[in-house]
């Protein structure tokens, strides 16, 4: 209950920070440059707003290329609001607090060019990977292992194939013994192709798999049959043995119920002799998990909060939220997300590949 009222709460927060700073940033801009208001700021911040829904409907009944494109465009004209609203604020605060006299024209113009500057930064950032390594030694493990780590995918729509596909590929050039997912491979809107994860059947690298909340938004039915068409293993309070590596990865989907982690590694029969993986999509209860003789959690879902100053917030939500940590005698490593959620911008984070070496001592 807790956390359905602290989500509420943040929801509501946004939603006032978006429509009340837009207002307030448009009007800014109407002042610096002495224009009459040719539409009021609250309608363009709902024509904005009304955009995402319109497009995210458009996107689930008739999923094809034109709706995919409304769909991005849509949220990248929000994102851009959202970084006017940020721009402003900070810039305007700037002027007050150091008393900065400039003409009203110049410093519209540094609002808008600060804007754009940061959104077009954002954007490009959005479409590279960062191919991170961490190293971890253990005696447990009888033989190098390399496992690529993948997270928060968000394949949705008609070309999820080709996405999937460019993303698979840049994991295997690491040559890993395993790729792990740990939930959200799939999203809405918009119906996602059986065949989608096909190339999986061209490798004999296992894919280990675990549900997260937008694999289960899009329908656990569906996610199980474009995993049937594949070579994916799907982890749903479930175990997968190297025994040639004395590794066990230990699979639990995602689940808001209380104490639900804890129940469910409860069924799962975990060796402490073994170098135990778990993938959990989001990176919370990690005493439970550290209490289950757990080596190595492996998770996502935060984003690394996607974009500043979101991860501002996303950092106080959660105490690991991205990188590597740890409790105990337990590593945690939380990604960043391998794709973006929402909005195709990336600010003060990146899209991660990270390869884990797992090292015998």
């Amino acid at each position: 209950m807790k956390s359905i009222l602290m989500i509420i709460t943040i929801i509501l927060i946004f939603f006032a920070i978006y429509f009340f700073g837009l207002y307030f940033s448009i009007n800014k801009l109407y002042f610096y440059f002495n224009i009459k208001p040719l539409l009021n700021p609250l309608v363009i911040s709902l024509v904005i707003f009304g955009l995402v829904f319109l497009s995210n409907f458009l996107q689930e009944k008739f999923s094809n290329y034109l709706t995919q494109g409304l769909y991005n465009g849509a949220y990248l004209l929000f994102a851009l609001a959202l970084m006017l609203v940020f721009v402003t604020v900070i810039l305007e605060g700037i002027k007050f607090i150091f008393k900065i006299n400039i003409l009203n024209q110049t410093f519209g113009f540094i609002i808008i060019i600060v804007t754009l500057l940061l959104f077009i930064f954002s954007f490009i950032n959005a479409l590279s990977y960062n191919q991170k390594e961490i190293v971890i030694k253990s005696d447990k493990i009888l033989e190098n292992t390399k496992i690529i780590h993948l997270s928060d995918i968000h394949l949705f729509g008609i070309n999820s194939k080709h996405r999937f596909e460019n993303v698979y590929k840049k994991a295997i050039k690491n040559n890993p013994d395993y790729i792990v997912i740990t939930g959200d491979l799939f999203d809405r809107p918009g119906k996602i192709s059986l065949d989608t994860l096909e190339i999986t059947n061209k490798n004999n690298i296992p894919v280990i798999y675990a549900h997260g909340n937008h694999d289960l938004m899009y329908g656990k039915e569906k996610v199980l049959d474009i995993l049937k068409d594949s070579k994916v293993i799907n982890l749903d309070t479930d175990i997968y043995i190297d025994e040639q590596r004395n590794i066990t990865f230990s699979g639990v989907r995602y689940d808001r119920a209380n104490d639900f982690l804890k129940k469910e590694l409860s069924k799962i029969e975990i060796d402490a002799n073994n170098y135990n993986v778990l993938l959990y999509h989001e990176p919370i209860d990690i005493p439970v998990a550290s209490s289950k003789k757990i080596d190595l959690m492996l998770s996502g879902h935060t984003h690394g909060g996607q974009a500043f100053p979101i991860t501002l917030l996303v950092k106080a939500m959660y105490p690991y939220y991205r990188g590597l940590y740890e409790y105990q005698d337990m590593k945690i490593i939380v990604s960043q997300g391998t794709n973006f959620w929402g909005p195709k911008i990336r600010l003060g984070t990146r899209n991660e590949i990270i390869t884990i070496k797992l090292e015998k001592i």
